[in-house]
């Protein structure tokens, strides 16, 4: 496959939980619960601040950066490991979102990749060729929760908010570096081209051979829109319920997003029984749609809000249901480390 999209540090999910509990630095914790100083997280660089391989390491280039155009305070870069995986990687992001993401060059998907080779239940799913939809991935076998299908390396990783933050021709040349700078770019400029939007060959292989949509707490008509730049029409049993279910789940998931904010204002505002209130509010709304990506991240938030009212007992229940939801979502391991990690982690 080749690319991936990279969420930017300004839209980061809710994985906190995890980064709490293994030690890197949390991506978008509200800033009345962080800790005062976070401890042995990786030093941002740019290349203001790289002067050899020491100071870039463990990139095998020297960072390329641009100013963002509507912010010039905020810089992208490229960050490039030749030797990963198997062909290398270049990051177009943010200093600090690449400095919380240097992880995933601690494995390169070896592990994963043999034991996905080594697995007994074999090939789970088959490209067939679906009615007014074009090609399709479709499982010919039972898939369980969290079970690894397919593997690759990606190629090129991109910050969401990069194509809107840059002027294309500006854009254009980072892309280009990002693609000069792997181990063979011909494995990059290769791949299918089809975008009718694109005027760079980067940009074209990009739209065409990967893209990253939030579904999760969006209405019905927001999904429908983003996927139809892609051409698919989605006829899910959420998309195509009747209009009385519909109207139902979008004044949830509308209620859920403003109450979400509101939860933040008073965090900010110091209101711990008003914040605990309405995030109680809002689980049950995930809840009644089912929203469970979301659920450890609300947890999360729990945790750490009865943690600040010094109720450890209601703390230590919301962060255990976060970290157990995880692990039955297959984002972690079972471990007896991570509990005493997170809450110790909640301590100022």
């Amino acid at each position: 496959m080749g690319f991936s999209l990279l969420i930017g540090s300004s839209r980061a999910g809710s994985y906190s939980h995890v980064a709490a509990s293994f030690g890197q630095c949390p991506l978008n914790i509200p800033a009345g619960l962080q800790l005062p100083a976070q401890l042995e997280c990786p030093r941002p660089i740019a290349d203001s601040t790289a002067y050899g391989p020491i100071d870039w390491s463990p990139w095998t280039h020297p960072p390329d950066c641009l100013q963002a155009d509507k912010s010039p305070a905020t810089k992208y870069c490229v960050f490039s490991n030749s030797q990963f995986g198997n062909q290398g990687i270049s990051i177009v992001t943010t200093p600090e979102t690449a400095a919380n993401g240097i992880e995933i060059l601690s494995d390169p998907g070896y592990t994963i990749t043999k034991s996905l080779a080594n697995g007994q239940a074999g090939t789970a799913y088959e490209v067939v060729e679906l009615p007014g939809k074009g090609k399709g991935v479709v499982a010919i076998r039972h898939i369980s929760r969290a079970e690894v299908i397919m593997v690759d390396w990606a190629l090129l990783m991109v910050d969401l908010d990069f194509p809107v933050s840059v002027n294309r021709s500006r854009g254009y040349k980072l892309l280009h570096k990002a693609a000069d700078q792997l181990s063979d770019p011909d494995r990059l400029l290769q791949l299918a081209r089809s975008s009718a939007f694109s005027a760079d060959i980067v940009e074209d292989l990009l739209r065409t051979n990967a893209f990253s949509y939030n579904f999760a707490g969006k209405p019905r008509e927001e999904r429908r829109t983003a996927l139809q730049k892609w051409g698919f029409n989605c006829t899910c049993s959420l998309c195509t319920a009747s209009k009385t279910e519909i109207a139902a789940s979008d004044y949830r998931r509308a209620k859920m997003k403003a109450l979400r904010e509101e939860v933040m204002k008073a965090v900010e505002a110091w209101d711990g029984t008003k914040a605990v209130k309405l995030t109680h509010e809002v689980l049950e709304l995930m809840h009644a749609e089912e929203l469970a990506p979301l659920y450890a991240g609300q947890y999360e938030i729990m945790a750490r809000l009865y943690w600040k009212a010094k109720d450890t007992k209601t703390a230590t229940k919301y962060a255990q249901m976060s970290l157990d939801t995880l692990v039955d979502q297959g984002y972690l391991e079972e471990s007896l480390k991570a509990l005493p990690a997170l809450l110790k982690s909640f301590n100022s």
